[in-house]
């Protein structure tokens, strides 16, 4: 959000996405909306406190690389709210990665539990489908000839399995 702000004042012309390299003058990148890749880049690899202690640790870094003295970093106005503005930017992305995650573990680990009543097969116009009780939508397993062969030569791994773990006891 506060990206699509600062995207908003530049095109009112009351923001820059310019960055401008104190020993190349000539150099002067428009980050536009690459500005803070490298935020979301560590959001995504490392564990949202690592990633915050990025974010943070940029500022200072990159002031102090690009404005100068550490009182000049604290008599400037525009760095002041910049570094606000850019560390608002990075909390909100690094937010939405982390919940990104969690909902993804919480999709992964939705099937795990089969306390819940375990596995239905059904018969439907001769496929088969299997389903979850309480968990989504059924599952097409193939035709009841396939499945059937399927499920036979199953049942059968399993009792081998059984039989040779229990000659080993």
């Amino acid at each position: 959000m506060v990206g699509l702000a600062l995207l908003l004042l530049a095109r009112r012309g009351l923001y820059s996405l310019r960055l401008v390299f104190p020993f190349f003058k000539n150099l002067i990148p428009n980050l536009g909306l690459w500005y803070l890749p490298f935020v979301v880049f560590c959001a995504i690899l490392l564990p949202w406190w690592e990633a915050s202690m990025v974010a943070l640790a940029a500022v200072p870094i990159l002031g102090l690389s690009f404005i100068g003295t550490p009182a000049e970093l604290a008599a400037s106005s525009c760095f002041q709210s910049s570094s606000g503005i850019f560390l608002a930017a990075s909390a909100g992305m690094i937010c939405l990665v982390a919940v990104a995650r969690r909902v993804f573990v919480a999709i992964q680990r939705s099937g795990a539990d089969e306390s819940a009543g375990g596995v239905l097969f059904s018969l439907d116009d001769g496929k088969v489908w299997a389903s979850w009780y309480g968990r989504g939508p059924r599952v097409l397993l193939g035709s009841e000839d396939k499945v059937s062969v399927m499920m036979a030569d199953f049942l059968a791994q399993g009792e081998v399995a059984k039989r040779l773990s229990g000659d080993r006891k």
